[in-house]
């Protein structure tokens, strides 16, 4: 007998990345992408990420291509770096960072040890798991107005200058995901002393 096995909707689904930042989903091939794509989400200095294609020589970027507003740059993420692929010959990479260069970009190549760097990762991983959660608008005004009249403070501080009924890390974890606060998550794991603020 003949087994048939069809792709999931939601395996499909999973491959895709719908951040604040960019206007539209993005297909992350592979999970170590989907972590680059999360973190860039969450990164205070990142502006904006666009998706699509470019016009230049390699045909991966030529047809989907992540570019990261970064501190006044514009970096073109080179996934290949990360993949089980021959890497571009020198004459085939000089035509791109050429081409590259008359669009006013930067190739900046996936360093899978940086996006993997503790405890980043595992507590952008923990933020992403609440993108999809709508925040009470009456919380979200509480979490706002804490943060206009103290400034920074950390997760237990904003706490205790709300309700009790916000349940303040989902409800701070889904607003940074729709880039309207920042959390510091490089330095420490996420938690009761993780700081708050307002997007700047």
């Amino acid at each position: 007998m003949r087994h048939t096995t069809f792709r999931s909707r939601t395996a499909a689904a999973a491959r895709l990345v719908t951040s604040a930042k960019c206007e539209t989903a993005i297909v992350a091939r592979d999970v170590l992408l989907r972590d680059a794509i999360v973190q860039a989400t969450l990164d205070p200095a990142v502006q904006a990420i666009e998706f699509g294609p470019l016009e230049v020589p390699d045909a991966a970027l030529a047809v989907g291509a992540i570019v990261l507003a970064r501190d006044g740059l514009r970096l073109v993420l080179d996934h290949r770096t990360c993949e089980r692929t021959p890497p571009r010959t020198v004459d085939d990479e000089g035509a791109l960072l050429v081409a590259l260069e008359a669009l006013g970009m930067q190739l900046s190549p996936l360093d899978p040890r940086e996006i993997r760097r503790e405890p980043r990762l595992t507590n952008c991983r923990e933020v992403w798991r609440y993108h999809d959660r709508d925040v009470p608008l009456r919380d979200r005004l509480q979490i706002m107005q804490a943060l206009a009249e103290e400034g920074p403070q950390s997760v237990m501080e904003l706490a205790n200058r709300v309700s009790p009924t916000v349940d303040i890390v989902p409800s701070v974890c889904a607003l940074a995901c729709c880039n309207i606060l920042e959390l510091e998550l490089a330095e420490q794991p996420l938690g009761p002393r993780t700081i708050v603020r307002e997007r700047r």
